[in-house]
């Protein structure tokens, strides 16, 4: 194993230690901006937070240039429920004139912007994100933001009325 290879597990165990035993990669791959060593993670903290890390450990991995990694935090299904729940429960609005891309655009800067999205942030939060998954079958980010755009967050509870061709879901077995 080379010098820059071993360098490489040793800042992806540096950084996981950083996140809370989150799973961060650290890779040499072609990936959009060409060769290079690639940061990639799923949801947790935020693309600033794993670079200032990457920063503070520099000296423990001298045969990789830091500030020549490629970072990329990947926003899983789970992370889009919650904020778009979260945005809908504070009042905010899913509609934008210019269409659906553009609002899960906007939605995308405050999510990049978030650590940890895919975290609810209480018990009620959580259960309406799961409903949410459940209903939007395949999962699409674009799917959760057309029901709750259209319906609401009565779509996600045992009350209020459905539109035509929703049913109501049911807890899963053994829940509650």
């Amino acid at each position: 194993m080379s010098a820059r290879s071993r360098a490489a597990r040793s800042l992806e165990a540096l950084l996981e230690h950083e996140a809370h035993g989150h799973r961060i990669n650290v890779r040499w791959d072609n990936v959009g901006r060409g060769w290079g060593w690639h940061v990639e993670w799923t949801d947790g903290p935020t693309v600033e937070q794993v670079k200032r890390w990457a920063h503070e450990v520099a000296q423990n991995v001298p045969a990789l240039d830091v500030e020549e990694l490629h970072p990329y935090r990947h926003i899983s299904d789970r992370a889009w429920a919650v904020q778009l729940v979260r945005h809908v429960a504070s009042g905010g609005s899913l509609e934008n004139p210019a269409g659906t891309l553009y609002a899960l655009n906007a939605l995308r800067d405050v999510i990049d912007a978030t650590a940890w999205p895919e975290a609810p942030a209480d018990e009620q939060e959580a259960k309406r994100a799961e409903a949410l998954l459940r209903l939007a079958q395949p999962h699409s980010e674009a799917r959760m933001l057309e029901l709750l755009a259209a319906h609401g967050l009565a779509i996600l509870s045992e009350q209020g009325d459905l539109p035509p061709g929703i049913t109501r879901l049911r807890p899963p077995r053994g829940a509650e």
